[in-house]
């Protein structure tokens, strides 16, 4: 199983990045948390498609539920990495990360926070950006570097 997170699901039109993906999917070892379904939906403005891509992915994305204990996880993450003199990460990766980390499944991410997550965690994500590059322009202040 691997959670896949939204900087991945909004790049599967790239060939490199769908080869990656494809395997997980067709063996149907691919997670999703309420934080991606709400970053991935917030995309959608027609409501035909909204239904369409939410039946889709509760067919074939298995749920790992969020608690109050993934958000205080995410907070404790966010003092560990600021006291240690690394960069912030943004809430909605350290968010993510904690549910991946608390069902103990790795992230598939194309987003550098969730790299300084792991590397602060000792859990496993798998990055498809070589050199934690962010393929995505200039990072926030906020360590945050998801502009999807």
């Amino acid at each position: 199983m691997i959670l896949v997170d939204t900087s991945i699901l909004v790049r599967l039109t790239d060939p490199e990045i769908a080869g990656i993906v494809r395997p997980h999917l067709l063996s149907g070892a691919v997670a999703t948390c309420g934080l991606v379904e709400l970053e991935l939906l917030s995309r959608i403005t027609e409501p035909a498609r909204l239904v369409e891509l939410t039946r889709l992915r509760s067919a074939a994305f298995h749920w790992l539920a969020t608690t109050d204990d993934e958000l205080h996880a995410a907070i404790r993450d966010q003092h560990e990495l600021l006291e240690s003199g690394q960069p912030a990460a943004c809430w909605a990766a350290r968010l993510i990360a904690a549910v991946a980390r608390r069902h103990q499944v790795p992230v598939l991410h194309a987003d550098p926070c969730f790299d300084r997550i792991g590397k602060l965690t000792g859990q496993d994500t798998q990055s498809v950006v070589p050199d934690g590059g962010t393929g995505r322009g200039v990072d926030r202040r906020d360590g945050c570097t998801r502009t999807l």
